[in-house]
C-alpha cells in the first residue's frame, strides 16, 4: 500500500525490513533494520498465536450458541406462562417452538462437534497419528465417550439431524386447572423431551446407543443432557490448551522478546519498504506484532494447571 512521508526516506533502504512504530495515524517512526531471520520468526510466531485466536473464537461461538439455546427455552417458558386457558394452550403454535428450539439446539451441538473434529485433525496433521500429543487428545476423547452419555448421544444426534429428522419432537404444554375451568395463574409450562422410540428408528442410534437408550424413559428431558454436555466440551478444550500450552507460550515469548528489545511506546510492526515510481512515494508491506493476542494468551493459559 502507498505511504507518503518524506522523512521516512532518510531512514530506509529499498527492499529492506525495518522495525516501525506508529504514535498516531500520520506519525510513523523507523527504529532500525530487522534481519530476514527475525522477520520469519515473527511471521511464524504470529501464525501460531493467530491459530490460538481461531480456537478461542470457536470456543466463544459454542458458548454463544448455548446461550442462544437457553434464551430460546426461556423465551417460550415465559410466553407459555401467560396462557390462561386450555384453548390458548391448544392454539399456541407448537410448530414455531419446534423450529426454533431445534435450530438453536442443532447449532449448538454442531459448533461443538466441528470444534472437536478440527482440534483432532490439527493435532494429527501437526504431530502425527502416533505422537504423544495426538494420543493424549485421543485418550481424552475416549474418556469423554466412556463417561458422558450426552457426549455419545449428541454425537449421534448431529448425524440424525443431518440425515433423518429434528432431534427434539416432544414439546409438552400443560397447566393446572381452576374450578371455573380456567388455568391457575402462572401454572402453565412447557417441557422439551426426546422421544426414545422415534430416535431408535434410526439405524445409527440403534447401533451405537441401544444399551444407553434402554435405560431411558420413553420420553426423557433435554435440559439435563445439555447441562452434562458442557463438561466434556470444557474438558476437551482444556486438554487442547494443555497439550499446546508450551507451544503457544514459546511463540508469545518470541514476540515479547523481539518487542521488548526495541519498543519505543508506539504501535509496533515490521515493514518492508519499496520505492515507488517517485522518490516521494513508498510501497510497503507490514507484519503486525500481535501484542494484543500475546496478552490474551498469557492471561488465558495462566488459568490452566
Amino acid at each position: 500500500m502507498p505511504y507518503s512521508n518524506p522523512d521516512v526516506l532518510k531512514h530506509v533502504e529499498n527492499g529492506k525490513y525495518y522495525y516501525v512504530e506508529h504514535s498516531d495515524y500520520d506519525n510513523t517512526n523507523v527504529y532500525g533494520e530487522v534481519n530476514q531471520s527475525d522477520v520469519q520468526s515473527i511471521i511464524d510466531s504470529n501464525k501460531a498465536i493467530i491459530e490460538y485466536e481461531y480456537f478461542y473464537l470457536k470456543k466463544w461461538e459454542i458458548e454463544l450458541n448455548l446461550e442462544d439455546f437457553y434464551a430460546t427455552v426461556f423465551e417460550y417458558e415465559q410466553k407459555v406462562k401467560k396462557l390462561t386457558s386450555f384453548e390458548e394452550i391448544y392454539n399456541f403454535s407448537k410448530e414455531e417452538i419446534h423450529v426454533n428450539i431445534n435450530r438453536k439446539f442443532i447449532s449448538y451441538i454442531n459448533s461443538a462437534r466441528i470444534y472437536i473434529d478440527h482440534m483432532d485433525a490439527r493435532l494429527k496433521h501437526k504431530y502425527g497419528q502416533n505422537s504423544i500429543q495426538y494420543m493424549k487428545f485421543e485418550s481424552a476423547k475416549r474418556y469423554c465417550y466412556d463417561t458422558y452419555f450426552s457426549y455419545r448421544f449428541f454425537n449421534q444426534l448431529r448425524n440424525y439431524a443431518e440425515h433423518s429428522d429434528s432431534p427434539i419432537t416432544q414439546i409438552v404444554l400443560s397447566g393446572e386447572p381452576e374450578k371455573d375451568g380456567k388455568l391457575k395463574k402462572g401454572s402453565t409450562s412447557v417441557y422439551f423431551e426426546f422421544d426414545k422410540k422415534k430416535l431408535l428408528e434410526d439405524a445409527g442410534i440403534r447401533k451405537k446407543l441401544l444399551v444407553d437408550m434402554k435405560r431411558r424413559n420413553d420420553f426423557f428431558p433435554i435440559l439435563p443432557q445439555v447441562e452434562e454436555f458442557k463438561k466434556p466440551i470444557k474438558y476437551l478444550i482444556d486438554m487442547l490448551l494443555i497439550i499446546e500450552k508450551e507451544y503457544y507460550l514459546l511463540n508469545c515469548k518470541t514476540i515479547e522478546d523481539f518487542y521488548n528489545s526495541r519498543k519505543q511506546g508506539g504501535a509496533p510492526e515490521i515493514t518492508k519498504f519499496i520505492f515507488g515510481p517517485t522518490k516521494q512515494t513508498l510501497i510497503y508491506s507490514s507484519t503486525n506484532i500481535r501484542l494484543d493476542l500475546v496478552k490474551k494468551i498469557d492471561k488465558e493459559l495462566s488459568k490452566l494447571k
